[in-house]
């Protein structure tokens, strides 16, 4: 076996079962699998026999898929381990979707309108102002900038992968599309990031029926700190990964230097999922039966284009709102644009 092959995908396989073990203990307030409930239903017996057979059907799901990694790196095939953990997704989507088709026989009754405003203009800014839109975009540029510039000099031989120990093991023949396509990829990255941090303040819905400890602007400002640590994280990362093949850097240094901004992405996201735990009062406000397979959330009543996500922390389009579906093109061309340009 291929060690290197079988390495990565099987701690994505782990980290990604993990997360989704997780989702059902992120119940925001009177919320379980996506189903507004009474506080006691997740002790009952059926509670915790939904919760048992979710949490079976995700481990499953995630040793098939490292016996799958385990398989195609002793073959040689890096690609097909890496594409493993679409096993764990979609494992553990189908437990959530009868988790929730469970637990909806049991929905409380919930307010059946949502009266807080939308969110004021200049009310809240981007947590460090236009410096968190700047900075990361212009040290990533200003990368790209540099190896331009130097074209000439890089080697023909040009590296495009490291192993753990900082040393190149894969190459490419050295062209444009070698040199930039990181920057692309990190400008991309960036501007979704971005977007949904815009979206979050400038049209989601401040409160909600039933809150108690002020929970919503809790969790709103703690979603947009998250994005704005993660844009200059990910700006630091994505500079470091352009300069690579200029750079000297060992095993060490180099993990250093790529891991180490996005351990403050950790502890915000860590801080996060408790505020996500606490047993708030109340629903969410929204309607019931607005929400499809309990995270997708379709209302056209609702002119909220943002709100809160009924599992886990974070927020989801209203795909009843008009402009939902512009974004979501847009944004798909936002990711699809690098690799057209790449091609």
């Amino acid at each position: 076996m291929k060690w290197e092959y079988f390495a990565a995908p099987a701690f994505a396989v782990a980290l990604s079962a993990g997360i989704f073990s997780l989702l059902p203990k992120l119940r925001k307030r009177s919320l379980y699998f996506g189903v507004t409930v009474t506080p006691e239903f997740r002790e009952s017996d059926e509670g915790r026999e939904i919760a048992r057979l979710y949490l079976s059907m995700v481990w499953c799901g995630a040793a098939l898929a490292l016996i799958l990694s385990a398989v195609a790196a002793g073959q040689g095939w890096p690609v097909v381990a890496g594409l493993s953990m679409l096993l764990v997704v979609a494992v553990a989507f189908g437990a959530w979707v009868m988790a929730w088709a469970r637990t909806r026989s049991h929905a409380a009754q919930a307010e059946p309108v949502r009266s807080a405003p939308l969110i004021g203009e200049g009310e809240e800014q981007v947590p460090g102002g236009w410096l968190t839109a700047l900075v990361p975009y212009g040290a990533v540029v200003c990368a790209a900038a540099y190896m331009a510039l130097h074209f000439d000099e890089l080697p023909q031989r040009y590296p495009v992968h490291w192993g753990i120990s900082g040393q190149p093991d894969r190459w490419a023949s050295k062209d444009w599309t070698a040199v930039l396509a990181p920057a692309l990829i990190g400008v991309g990255v960036l501007t979704l990031i971005l977007v949904n941090l815009l979206l979050i303040l400038r049209a989601a819905r401040r409160g909600a029926g039933g809150e108690v400890r002020d929970f919503g602007t809790r969790h709103r400002r703690m979603n947009v700190n998250l994005l704005a640590t993660t844009m200059w994280a990910l700006g630091a990362v994505f500079t470091m990964v352009v300069l690579l093949p200029v750079l000297q850097l060992d095993g060490w240094r180099m993990f250093a230097f790529l891991a180490g901004p996005p351990l403050a992405i950790v502890v915000l996201a860590l801080r996060m999922f408790k505020l996500s735990t606490e047993t708030t009062g109340g629903s969410d406000g929204t309607p019931e039966q607005c929400w499809k397979l309990g995270s997708i959330y379709y209302n056209p009543a609702d002119p909220a284009l943002m709100v809160e996500k009924r599992s886990g922390p974070g927020f989801t389009l209203n795909f009843g709102h008009r402009l939902s579906w512009l974004i979501m093109g847009g944004l798909l061309l936002l990711v699809l644009a690098p690799l057209l340009v790449l091609k």
